[in-house]
C-alpha cells in the first residue's frame, strides 16, 4: 500500500524510465471509475467519506470500489504488456 501510494505521489514529474511511468499506465488501463478512485485517494488524498462527496456515493462503496480497483490495478502492473482492446471492454463493462 505505502509503494503504491508513493508512486502514485511522484507521478507528477515522471523520468520515462521511472517505475511511476508504469503505474500510470497501468492506472490509464482501468476502467475510468476505478482510476479516478485511485486518483483521488492516492494523489489528491482524499478520505473515502470526501471522495464520496465528490462522486456522489456513499463512503461505503468508495472503500469496496477502491479495494476492487487496488487489485485491478495490482494485476495490470502485472502484466504490463496487456492488450489494449481488453482494456477498451474493461472500460464499457464496468459499471
Amino acid at each position: 500500500m505505502d509503494r503504491l501510494r508513493g508512486d502514485l505521489q511522484t507521478l507528477a514529474v515522471p523520468a520515462w524510465d521511472d517505475p511511476a511511468m508504469e503505474v500510470r499506465d497501468a492506472l490509464n488501463r482501468l476502467p475510468e471509475e476505478d482510476a479516478e478512485l485511485i486518483r483521488l485517494t492516492y494523489w489528491d488524498g482524499l478520505r473515502s467519506h470526501e471522495v464520496a462527496e465528490v462522486l456522489g456515493i456513499n463512503p461505503s462503496t468508495v472503500r469496496s470500489r477502491l479495494s476492487r480497483a487496488k487489485e485491478q490495478l495490482r494485476a495490470a502492473l502485472e502484466d504490463p504488456k496487456n492488450d489494449s482492446e481488453e482494456h477498451a471492454v474493461a472500460r464499457t463493462t464496468s459499471v
